[in-house]
């Protein structure tokens, strides 16, 4: 029904009078790295207005609006835990002409409605799905997933429960029209697993704020669906493994190294070292796709480390490491960046990248959690990866000798083939999740099934 409204609008322009504000609209944030799609999904039932905001490139979806103000074409919405708000106007040609205002940075952000393409028909599916609900302990979220069971072998099945990276993700973990955790889903089905995947607090069906969230609130998550996957009926309680991709593999290796009755661990691209050294190695691999001479890129990691170094530092309020970290950012300006013109935008993105989360973030040991983890280990890794890079793989084999771990060519951190490795490729590619990738999988976990 929605193609065939936009279809008959197109014939039909005098009709946009008609139309409301209902609808998708996609638009293109201008940044100094490059441009950021942004898509709103505003819905209006009995009068009342609600929205959602998804960042696709940055793996961003089903952000909600706190609150949602219309008035004829005019449009105001707030998310107050991200500090963002856009304002915008309807034009005649059924346009939206807006402000994109986060932190103290303000830009331009116009948009069109969207249509989304829809996915191909897939083949018959290798499991039947059971939607769960499971309290975490202690607050009032409800965690929303989906247990996918094998067609073929027989319950109790040896299960595994799947923790999204970074950023609040659904329970695909949808990044790009990409989804992973659908691809390993099916192909670990087949070899007769059982997965469960959910949503991450605040997004798609799971309620609560995951903006307003710690570390450590991911990780009781992550143990409520541990203890709910224990008392299902079809699931082996003896035979649960974990599975995270990026910080989700993180967040894995805490609750592993607590519960020792888990049957396995999996990490997709996951950080090994601390997070200083996962950043700056980040920045560094980035400045040089990037053209930075090996001056500049030594100049960089210095003062990056330099900011990193005041986030972990527990004596300093967060807003003595802004002050300090203002200079720093101030002495790296030139070699960012010769256009003296964005100085003052460059400025803001960083200083607001000084939050509490990224401060607990730095703090945490990493390598430490790693080691006290006693249950069989996997590990693989992009060899494009620019985010996560597979230096970490060496790291923790260092860590778990016993560990089964690999590094795949020529793929980068969502384990799809790339030229770069670099994010800003990420909404230009296609495909699924890497066949190599998964064989590997499903014989390292059958070896331990």
């Amino acid at each position: 029904m929605r193609r065939f409204l936009l279809s008959l609008f197109l014939l039909l322009p005098f009709v946009v009078s008609a139309q409301t504000l209902r609808g998708d609209w996609s638009g293109k944030l201008s940044l100094p790295i490059g441009k950021l799609r942004m898509v709103i999904h505003l819905t209006e039932e009995a009068g009342r207005w609600s929205a959602t905001l998804d960042s696709p490139d940055q793996g961003a979806y089903g952000l909600r609006a706190d609150e949602v103000h219309v008035s004829g074409d005019s449009l105001r919405m707030e998310l107050r835990s991200l500090r963002l708000t856009y304002t915008a106007v309807r034009t005649a040609d059924d346009k939206l002409s807006g402000n994109f205002q986060q932190g103290g940075m303000s830009l331009p952000l116009d948009m069109e409605r969207s249509i989304e393409k829809q996915d191909a028909p897939q083949a018959p599916a290798t499991y039947t799905e059971e939607e769960l609900s499971i309290p975490v302990s202690g607050s009032s979220v409800i965690l929303s997933g989906s247990l996918a069971l094998p067609k073929t072998g027989q319950s109790p099945y040896p299960t595994l429960v799947l923790i999204t990276g970074s950023g609040p993700q659904d329970r695909d973990e949808t990044i790009f029209g990409c989804k992973p955790f659908l691809d390993i889903t099916r192909r670990l089905t087949e070899a007769g697993f059982a997965v469960f995947r959910y949503d991450d607090r605040g997004v798609g069906k799971s309620t609560g704020i995951f903006m307003a969230s710690h570390v450590q609130d991911f990780v009781r998550d992550a143990e409520a669906v541990v203890k709910a996957m224990k008392e299902h009926k079809a699931v082996n309680p003896q035979r649960i493994f974990l599975l995270g991709h990026s910080e989700g593999s993180y967040i894995g290796s805490k609750v592993a190294s607590q519960d020792r009755s888990l049957a396995g661990i999996v990490s997709l691209a996951g950080p090994v070292f601390g997070m200083d050294r996962i950043l700056a190695d980040q920045m560094d691999a980035l400045s040089l796709l990037g053209g930075k001479s090996d001056e500049e890129r030594a100049t960089l990691r210095k003062g990056n480390l330099e900011v990193y170094g005041l986030m972990q530092d527990k004596r300093l309020s967060l807003d003595e490491v802004k002050a300090k970290a203002s200079k720093v950012v101030e002495r790296l300006l030139p070699v960012m960046t010769s256009d003296t013109t964005m100085y003052a935008t460059i400025r803001t993105q960083i200083m607001g990248q000084f939050t509490p989360y990224l401060r607990e973030l730095l703090q945490l040991d990493i390598a430490g959690t790693w080691r006290a983890v006693k249950c069989p280990v996997i590990g693989l890794f992009g060899e494009m990866d620019k985010q996560v890079l597979p230096s970490n793989a060496a790291e923790l084999l260092r860590l778990q000798p016993k560990a089964q771990v690999q590094v795949f060519p020529k793929l980068n951190h969502l384990f799809l083939p790339s030229s770069t490795g670099s994010p800003m490729e990420y909404p230009t590619l296609r495909g699924h999740f890497s066949a190599d990738a998964l064989d590997f999988l499903v014989r390292s976990l059958t070896a331990l099934k």
